[in-house]
Parts: structure tokens; sequence; C-alpha cells
């Protein structure tokens, strides 16, 4: 929660009533933003789902395209396997409670413990039920839930990872990236001894990875994907392919390659899904600059002109798909669960750069996980 550390600091917020007070306001001004709003150009992301995923995981066959790389089958299992494991890196944390589903998640282990002082996220390691013969290992990293992991996101300097990622003049978040740096090592070997457990497919292939993380902990999540694409052939070696998932993940990247799509990949997806209005995967240091002098100018006399943040500083790892309640948007924002209708949307650079995101209501793990499910329900 790097955008709620900054912002704490930046206004001098001492109790809990002036921190509802601000993030309230903040919530109002964006919302009277038009750029609150995804342009009617946003193109829809619809995937079918494969009947063998819907009749061993109980799931209607509509959900989210999420990017045309692997089967539908698994990208279904990708998106809930990715939730489910990032609920469950929360198991030991009181500020989030963690969650498992037995039918989705066959086992899951605790890969590494949180430091004290930040500088290591707790991180859990499990083994997804399979519907297609083809084992699926996740890593999933825990977001902030201390006072430390806070200060880490606070370090929001860019910083040369050349090294790290492979890839010359490549500049990351500097908190963050201390904090992959210091568990790649830990988390590789993990990876590399449960692939050898796992084993191959019934057919003799071998398994796939899926990387995840919630708030800070997908951003750590990212650029150890990055480092591990780009710096791992012996991981590499032994999964079919490997792909990133993460919710609600900061920007991380200090620059985005030309084009219009997110930071490219070798192999397999690379996303980030964002629950409209939140804004943590928006909280590059430029856009909570600007979101803090909208919120001077506009608490006290709001209007529903747009705002323009400018250029951010960094950007997110993997292409970002916004979930958004469309029945809600055309209602106004009052409507009732059981006529709810989430969507996912590619939301591309050039969009995801003027977005009024101001939400921290939105944020939580649990809100996300409760996300997917209602898509699949959708």
């Amino acid at each position: 929660m790097a955008a709620l550390a900054l912002l704490i600091v930046s206004l001098g917020l001492t109790t809990a009533d002036a921190w509802s007070n601000i993030f309230e306001g903040l919530e109002t001004v964006t919302q009277a933003c038009p750029n609150n709003r995804l342009p009617p150009e946003t193109p829809e992301h619809t995937l079918y789902v494969h009947p063998a995923s819907q009749a061993e995981l109980h799931f209607p066959r509509r959900l989210l395209t999420l990017h045309p790389t692997s089967s539908s089958s698994e990208e279904l299992q990708l998106v809930v396997l990715a939730a489910e494991s990032s609920s469950a890196a929360y198991a030991n944390s009181d500020a989030q409670p963690g969650s498992r589903s037995p039918q989705i998640l066959r086992s899951v282990e605790q890969a590494t413990s949180a430091a004290l002082d930040g500088s290591v996220k707790a991180c859990a390691l499990a083994i997804a039920n399979s519907p297609t013969d083809r084992p699926l290992l996740a890593v999933a990293f825990r977001g902030t839930v201390s006072l430390a992991d806070w200060l880490v996101n606070l370090d929001g300097g860019l910083e040369d990872c050349a090294d790290f990622l492979g890839s010359p003049g490549a500049t990351a978040h500097a908190g963050l990236l201390r904090v992959a740096k210091a568990m790649a090592p830990r988390v590789c070997e993990k990876i590399i001894s449960a692939s050898s457990t796992i084993g191959p497919d019934l057919d003799g292939g071998r398994p796939s990875l899926v990387i995840t993380g919630h708030s800070a902990g997908g951003g750590v999540a990212g650029l150890i994907s990055a480092h591990i694409r780009a710096t791992r052939p012996d991981i590499l070696d032994r999964f079919e392919v490997i792909h990133c998932v993460t919710f609600a993940a900061p920007p991380v990247l200090g620059s985005l390659p030309s084009g219009d799509d997110a930071p490219p990949v070798l192999a397999g997806l690379s996303l980030n899904i964002v629950n409209y209005g939140d804004m943590v995967p928006r909280a590059d240091k430029a856009y909570i600059r600007s979101l803090l002098t909208l919120y001077r100018e506009r608490a006290e006399s709001n209007t529903s002109e747009p705002w323009d943040f400018g250029d951010p500083d960094a950007w997110n790892y993997g292409k970002n798909i916004v979930v958004m309640d469309v029945a809600a948007a055309d209602d106004g924002g009052d409507i009732q669960d059981d006529v709810s209708d989430l969507r996912a949307f590619d939301v591309g650079p050039h969009i995801w750069k003027t977005l009024a995101f101001g939400s921290k209501k939105t944020h939580p793990m649990a809100v996300y996980l409760q996300s997917v499910r209602s898509l699949i329900r959708s």
C-alpha cells in the first residue's frame, strides 16, 4: 500500500478519524472527475471456459479473456489459482486474514516468513488441483501488513536494476526492488525444489508456474517474475510456461517500452488485475503528488472537470485488467448485489495514465477474491 503510506506522511495524519476523512475525500473528488470512468472505446475481455474446467471447478462458462498464450481452461485456472493463492498468503496475518479453497488449492506451505524490518515478505507456495493433468505451482507474495512494510513502500524512488532484470538502463521502485533482490535466491531455490516434487503431467510434460501477489506483494511478484524470465534459464527449463498474475500491484518499473502494450515477456501471461477505482495500482510518486493537489483544490468546492495527472514516474508490470460493475456505472453506482454485472477491461497505457482512481475500499485482497468469484458467476 505505497499509496496509503505516502498519503499519511504527506498529509501528516495522526488519527484514524483523520485518515478516514481524507480517504473519503479522495474518493469523492476522484469520482467527480470524468476521467474516473473508462472511455467507451476501452476493449472488454471475455473468455469461454473449457467444459472440463467448468465441471471440475464448478464454474460457469463465461469469465474473462486474459491473453492468447494458453488454452482457455488454463487461463481460467490461472486467475482463480492466483487469487486463491494470494489470499492464502495472508493466512497468518491479522490485517487481512487469508483463506484457502480446497477445491482450488491442493496444498499450501509457507516458503518464507516476513522479516521484522520489512526486507523480506511472507511468501506462500501452493500446488493446485488441475482439471487438465498439467501440474500447477503458485508462488504468492503477501502485501503490506506492518509499519515496516509501509516504510519499504515509501522508498519509491527509482533505482538501477539492469543486472537483476537483465535489461540495460532498467530502473525499479527502490524499496520493493531491495525486497525482490533479498528474496529471489530463496524463492528460486524453493521453486526448483517444488518443481522436482510435483513432477511432470501424465504425458510427461513439464508443470506450469504462476507467480502472484497482492498490493506491494504483487509489485515484488512482478519484479521476481521479470528476474526469472530474463536471468534464470535453470528455472525456465523446468516449466512449460511461467505466468505472472497480480492483484492491485503498484507501479514498479521506471520505464515503459515503446508501443501501446504493457512490458513484454518471454512467455506466459503477465497481468495486473485492478478493481475499478483502486488507487494503489496508480500510485507512483507523480500520481500521489497530483492526487494530493486535486484533493486540496477540490475538497471544499468539488467540480466535475477532468484532472490531468501528467505522465507517470513508473509503470505496472504486465497488462492492467480493470474489473468494473457496469450495471453500477450505468445506474450511478446505486445498485444491488443481485443485479451486478462485473466485467473485465483491457486498459492500455494511454488510458491508464489518465484515470482518476482514489478508492481504498476496493483494495483489500478479500475484495479482489470476491471480484474474481463474482466474475465467474456474472
